[in-house]
């Protein structure tokens, strides 16, 4: 027969206790990384929703779809309407505040497919990176510039014109 002694109890008892504390201390750590998750989602969703929010409130009132989608072939067509079109001015300012954060734009297809991703620091640095994979082409553009990336899309056009026509 197995005596029980007082120092037996003792060291079942302290060991049963640190085997509670360390699933404890597991539970609690699961529990506050799935708190900063939902957090982190929780604030992602409402970044969005502001920037959902502001979009409509600048281009309110305004045919938005007709004026994204139309072809602008150059440079000088873009800035010609940039300067001319109130319309167009404003769908593009809302258009680009509203996806800077969200990723890369990606435009055409085929051989004229291209990726960019404008970003700017005011009073004036940008940098343009734009890239046309199935023709190996590519480039970043950085300028210290209070004209909003005009001088980089001059160049861009250039890099386009010169390489990928």
């Amino acid at each position: 027969m197995v005596e029980i002694t007082y120092q037996v109890l003792l060291n079942t008892l302290q060991t049963f206790g640190l085997l509670v504390g360390i699933i404890y201390y597991l539970t609690i750590m699961r529990n506050q990384q799935k708190s900063q998750q939902q957090a982190v989602e929780t604030r992602q969703a409402q970044m969005f929703l502001q920037m959902l929010n502001r979009w409509r409130d600048e281009t309110a009132g305004l045919e938005v779809w007709p004026i994204i989608h139309q072809k602008i072939s150059n440079a000088e067509e873009y800035l010609e309407r940039q300067e001319n079109d109130e319309d167009f001015r404003r769908v593009v300012s809302a258009f680009i505040g509203f996806y800077e954060g969200l990723g890369v734009f990606l435009m055409d297809e085929g051989k004229d497919f291209l990726f960019t991703h404008p970003g700017n620091n005011y009073p004036g640095l940008n940098c343009w990176p734009v890239g046309w994979p199935e023709r190996g082409t590519g480039a970043v553009v950085m300028s210290n510039s209070g004209m909003i990336g005009r001088i980089n899309i001059e160049i861009i056009s250039a890099i386009n014109k010169e390489y990928n026509d």
